[in-house]
């Protein structure tokens, strides 16, 4: 019988009696969906599951995005990517560099992603204690929070958003070199253009985002300011 526990804070909330490398009824992933909308961040703990049955959960709620470098990911599955900060013989296993700052998952992307499925294979511990975390934070109410003239400030303003990893134009050129090798096309990336905020399907909320120092610019802030900051900020 599938339980949902809340966290009891503003994000959050534990799922069980859902086995998911198994696959879900009409009534389970139902039960899923309502209990993302509610608690915006899910977590399902004892699962074992393999990178297949990982990708066959994730496509329930859409089409996958796969790896964007064509390095990174389970042999024949781009749509499951490894994070990793393990190096072997000289080189990273995973992707090193993602989640190390504030960020909202694919806001490069003129549609952003509805959601991010994690799978943690190997967790670091010292002397019994976890280490490391991935840390969520709840835009809807940090918007709700501001100032009515920040909020009036936002209302028409939007940005223009690289992928991450491609602002440094060595960074661009080193993943062109990537993707020629690979035998992937080599395209300039183009910015995408989103709003700094957006009400979200998640109960039509709005939403402070999408990434602190992703934006190449954003129109209707002042210079040097990204949304994230308007939010952050103490002096509106």
């Amino acid at each position: 019988m599938t339980a949902v526990e809340p966290t009891g804070q503003i994000l959050g909330a534990t799922v069980g009696g859902m086995d998911l490398s198994k696959p879900l009824s009409d009534a389970d992933f139902a039960a899923i969906l309502l209990a993302l909308g509610t608690h915006g961040v899910l977590r399902f703990p004892g699962q074992r599951l393999e990178a297949v049955e990982l990708r066959d959960f994730s496509r329930r709620f859409g089409r996958i995005q796969a790896t964007l470098t064509g390095r990174h990911h389970e042999p024949g599955m781009p749509e499951v990517g490894y994070l990793s900060n393990i190096i072997e013989n000289g080189e990273p296993i995973g992707i090193t560099d993602a989640g190390q700052d504030w960020h909202t998952d694919m806001s490069y992307n003129e549609t952003i992603g509805y959601l991010n499925v994690l799978y943690a294979v190997k967790v670091p511990r010292r002397d019994g204690r976890v280490l490391g975390a991935t840390a969520f934070v709840n835009t809807q109410a940090a918007y709700e929070d501001l100032a009515p003239e920040v909020k009036a400030r936002l209302e028409n303003a939007d940005g223009a958003l690289l992928q991450p990893g491609l602002r440094d134009p060595h960074q661009r050129a080193r993943r062109g070199r990537e993707r020629s090798r690979a035998g992937r096309p080599v395209r300039a990336p183009a910015p995408a253009e989103v709003p700094v905020h957006a009400s979200l399907d998640r109960g039509g909320r709005a939403g402070v985002g999408p990434h602190r120092d992703a934006p190449q610019r954003d129109r209707g802030l002042p210079a040097g300011r990204a949304p994230a900051d308007e939010a952050l900020s103490g002096d509106g």
